[in-house]
């Protein structure tokens, strides 16, 4: 942690600083980066557009000059002149080193390039903002993110691009907190957007929220509706459970030792599904998080007749797992557990 530094600066002062850390180039590759890497970013880089849009709505909120900042990918035989594309708008998730976005555009213009990707306009907007990730919503805090970017960004791209702007030719997409940003603006908008694909998106309800379904009967985010305490991080072969015993303002982390379970090895021993079946679920390897192999009563999102809860999405219960066991595999995400 850094020190805290107490200043007492007399009436009428200035306080003015002596360092400025410089600005890191977004295209500087990280220390360690491999050749294929160093070819490929010199290959895109050509293809790729940076833009500061200034916006008046954001400029005004904020009462001084703020500019929208971002990519934008061309594909392979991209002439201003010419015909006219699709266009991806795709959104970053929380934080990242300079070179996350530029990566990106760098890894779609190769995907083009190659012939594995369709041709299509990318934009890859720069969601930072000095409280976080503006996701693109309207925010007493961060200002009209949303404004700003359906009335001043999205003109902005169809006039100096040859994007096809008819609805049903504009695509969102977005990881994580991106993910979220994604369909905040397809459900916001869908008379502007065609379709979105939004990858583990931030929770958008409050029904596995940090693990916690705050809507059931007594619960809240230390402890279910039964009153155990709800698990929140894993360490080793231990399990954080949040818990604030009679004081709820003074919350602790309770470790507790866990069997650790591989999910598509539990699956086969059981015979309930193959092992891909459990990978395919949420895709790279996560099941889905509200029930997916014991210990839920919930229905299960993705019924059907290879899902190991049947076509009807009936979780089933396996009554040789203990209480803790049920919960964790019910509950936790990833491949392992």
């Amino acid at each position: 942690m850094s020190t805290v530094a107490i200043l007492d600066l007399p009436a009428g002062g200035t306080l003015s600083l002596d360092k400025e850390l410089p600005v890191v180039d977004p295209w500087t590759l990280r220390i360690g980066a491999s050749a294929k890497a160093v070819a490929n970013t010199a290959a895109a880089r050509p293809s790729i557009r940076n833009f500061a849009v200034r916006s008046e709505a954001l400029s005004e909120f904020w009462g001084r000059p703020i500019a929208m900042k971002g990519y934008v990918v061309l594909p392979p035989g991209y002439t201003p002149g010419g015909r006219r594309y699709p266009v991806a708008y795709w959104f970053h998730g929380f934080g990242g080193p300079p070179w996350n976005l530029t990566q990106f555009a760098v890894r779609f213009q190769r995907l083009m390039a190659r012939g594995e990707m369709p041709p299509m306009i990318w934009v890859i907007p720069d969601m930072t903002t000095p409280n976080g990730t503006s996701e693109f919503v309207d925010s007493v805090n961060n200002g009209p993110w949303d404004a700003a970017f359906t009335r001043e960004l999205l003109p902005y791209i169809d006039r100096t691009y040859r994007t096809d702007a008819r609805p049903g030719a504009r695509f969102l997409t977005g990881h994580s907190s991106g993910g979220w940003a994604s369909l905040h603006l397809q459900l916001a908008h869908p008379r502007l957007f065609g379709e979105t694909w939004s990858t583990s998106p931030d929770p958008v309800d409050f029904h596995a929220f940090i693990q916690a379904d705050i809507y059931s009967p007594a619960a809240n985010v230390f402890r279910g509706s039964d009153g155990q305490p709800l698990p929140l991080v894993r360490e080793g072969q231990s399990v954080g459970l949040r818990d604030c015993g009679a004081d709820r303002r003074r919350a602790r982390f309770l470790w507790r030792p866990v069997r650790l379970v591989r999910l598509d090895l539990f699956a086969a021993r059981r015979g309930w599904a193959p092992a891909t079946d459990v990978r395919s679920f949420n895709g790279g390897g996560r099941p889905h998080r509200r029930g997916v192999l014991a210990g839920t009563l919930r229905s299960c999102r993705e019924p059907g007749p290879s899902h190991p809860c049947g076509p009807t999405g009936a979780c089933r219960q396996d009554p040789s797992l203990g209480w803790r066991q049920r919960h964790l595999l019910s509950r936790q995400r990833g491949a392992a557990i």
